[in-house]
């Protein structure tokens, strides 16, 4: 592959990711206050692991593709590293803890911290998602082309 399906790879990794934040932080993580108490644990169980496999693998590729683009040694392709690994650190020492936690059993207060912690996902997803709209639109402004 050449680095431009490097790229290609990476806009659509993050498009596709930032589509599903925006679901989960607009409709799946406020309707865990909803759910019947005495059903949440298996209710949750059902999330996290349908979660897994559809962010699971690509998150992977995102991180992993993120990482090959920095080899250009382009500012932009730094930065967006930077904003992956953030994202993966979020999700690592945040959002997991969280959903640990609400394995146990209906938390309301962890749900709104689960909420609230979620906006520096789903704000740097779109962030890079913006900014990748912008270089397809003018990649020149953006990118060394050889």
């Amino acid at each position: 592959m050449s680095s431009f399906d490097w790229m290609d790879l990476q806009f659509a990794c993050c498009f596709f990711l930032t589509g599903v934040i925006w679901v989960i932080q607009l409709t799946h993580y406020p309707a865990f206050a909803m759910i019947v108490r005495d059903q949440f644990v298996t209710f949750h169980k059902r999330h996290t692991s349908a979660m897994g496999f559809i962010v699971g693998p690509g998150m992977i590729v995102e991180l992993l593709t993120a990482i090959l683009l920095c080899r250009e040694y382009q500012l932009v392709w730094i930065c967006n590293l930077a904003g992956v690994l953030l994202i993966w650190g979020m999700t690592i020492f945040w959002s997991i803890p969280s959903h640990s936690k609400l394995a146990q059993g209906q938390d309301l207060l962890e749900i709104r911290n689960l909420v609230r912690t979620n906006w520096f996902r789903t704000c740097i997803w779109t962030v890079r998602s913006f900014v990748f709209i912008l270089m397809i639109a003018s990649p020149h402004a953006f990118l060394k082309v050889v």
